[in-house]
């Protein structure tokens, strides 16, 4: 391999800290072609403008002449494609670049269909099972593989035409927050026990999930204390729930500044992610590097760090009582909590995203001719 082009979804920190370590990986140059420009996004919610100012990034957008002489100028490189399901420009120079003699993988989500239940729901269902599949098919016979962004789960690939073979599991692995420390939990936490709750509250997120756990807590006698971050279509509906049925312990925070948001990611005994349809869930990267241990939902694609690296505990989709009784046990059980706290801590070394890449490359070489 002489040069690496990444054709990159967007102006993403949850993906260009993780190229930037598969290029140093390989040991070659890597220039990054992003399609999306939402740099200003990311800026909004409080990262610096200049996190990979250390990179060669060219934003293409739909400019199609501007593309395809990058790909003649880099006609020698390997290209990895940070999208292809719905990105036309790309699909186009996928097949050109193939048809040029270059080796070609995909580094992008499996499907996941996050409408709310309804006929847009069963649209998406029909569109992913029916037609995806023909859509994509050129693209997957030219690819050597697919990075899986949404984790260890092969299925949803496989329907749509991957020969699993060609998945590699891996998900996101984005740098730690500016500013944020590594805290280990401890005896403390355990006793002043505290939930964390972040993230838009829309319906493929399902944080009514969690309030629904800490209404089957308080019954038992239970009130630990839970922050909710972050605003949504569906805080309304929480906070009506949440007076009904007198849950005194939650405190509703709003949109809360990036300083406030780090001090609740190291100070939390538990962070709950409780997506029960979602692709992977950065937040739990956040919170995961600044020690807190993860209760998660098998919804997530994050999940797989929990699994991985035993850095806390997973229930089912939908179940709210099996997340009401993980919280139980974590309370009630001080070295239940301190086992899964010091797994949180290590856990910290292996999610960086240079040491993922590296991990991701050397299964490359393995397994990939070419590569």
């Amino acid at each position: 391999m002489k040069e690496l082009v990444v054709w990159a979804h967007s102006y993403c920190r949850s993906t260009l800290a993780f190229y930037r370590g598969v290029g140093r990986a390989f040991g070659v140059p890597l220039k990054v072609c992003v399609w999306k420009e939402n740099a200003k996004l990311r800026t909004k919610v409080g990262f610096t403008e200049n996190e990979f100012s250390d990179m060669d990034i060219t934003f293409i957008g739909d400019d199609y002449d501007k593309a395809r002489n990058i790909l003649n100028e880099h006609r020698e490189a390997h290209h990895i494609f940070g999208a292809y399901q719905s990105v036309k420009i790309f699909q186009i120079l996928m097949i050109e670049a193939k048809n040029m003699g270059c080796r070609i993988g995909i580094a992008s989500e499996a499907p996941c269909n996050m409408m709310p239940t309804g006929y847009k729901r069963i649209l998406k269902n029909i569109y992913i099972r029916c037609f995806l599949p023909s859509i994509i098919k050129n693209q997957i016979a030219a690819s050597d593989f697919i990075i899986n962004f949404s984790g260890d789960d092969f299925e949803p690939l496989e329907k749509i035409g991957w020969p699993k073979t060609k998945i590699i599991p891996c998900g996101y692995y984005s740098p730690r927050i500016e500013n944020t420390r590594l805290v280990k939990r401890d005896e403390q936490s355990w006793k002043n026990f505290s939930i964390l709750l972040s993230g838009i509250h829309q319906w493929h997120r399902s944080p009514m999930l969690l309030l629904k756990a800490l209404n089957v807590l308080r019954q038992k006698g239970l009130s630990p204390k839970c922050d909710i971050t972050q605003e949504g279509p569906l805080l309304n509906e929480m906070k009506k729930y949440v007076k009904h049925n007198h849950l005194d312990n939650v405190k509703f925070h709003g949109f809360v500044e990036m300083k406030t948001l780090i001090n609740l990611y190291e100070t939390c005994s538990v962070y709950v992610g409780t997506g029960n349809y979602e692709p992977w869930g950065m937040r739990l990267n956040d919170a995961l590097q600044c020690g807190a241990p993860l209760v998660v939902n098998r919804g997530m694609g994050g999940a797989k760090m929990v699994e991985d690296y035993g850095c806390g505990m997973i229930f089912g989709r939908n179940d709210y009582n099996a997340l009401a009784t993980i919280l139980e046990n974590l309370i009630l059980k001080k070295d239940l909590y301190c086992k899964v706290a010091e797994a949180a801590y290590n856990a910290c070394q292996f999610i960086k995203p240079e040491v993922k890449a590296a991990e991701i490359v050397k299964i490359i070489r393995n397994n990939y001719k070419g590569w």
